[in-house]
């Protein structure tokens, strides 16, 4: 994705290449206490990823998916 971004996508209509991978984490946000007024990351929620490659995912126009959902250990006392 970064080498599609520097060679102008989006804006110069280029479809995203096969091989570009995405990240993304999903944190739920508390107020930061050193400055009331922003948020900060908290507890993770989930990291998903995407990865461009249209051999392998076809039926998706190339898009291949996963998503992990944060479920932290319950300890039994």
């Amino acid at each position: 994705m970064i080498n599609a971004y520097k060679s102008g996508f989006p804006g110069n209509g280029a479809a995203v290449p096969d091989g570009a991978m995405i990240a993304k984490i999903k944190w739920s946000k508390r107020r930061s206490p050193d400055y009331p007024s922003a948020a900060v990351p908290d507890t993770l929620k989930t990291v998903g990823f995407v990865v461009k490659d249209s051999n392998r995912f076809p039926d998706t126009d190339g898009w291949g998916y996963a998503q992990f959902v944060y479920q932290p250990l319950v300890q039994h006392v």
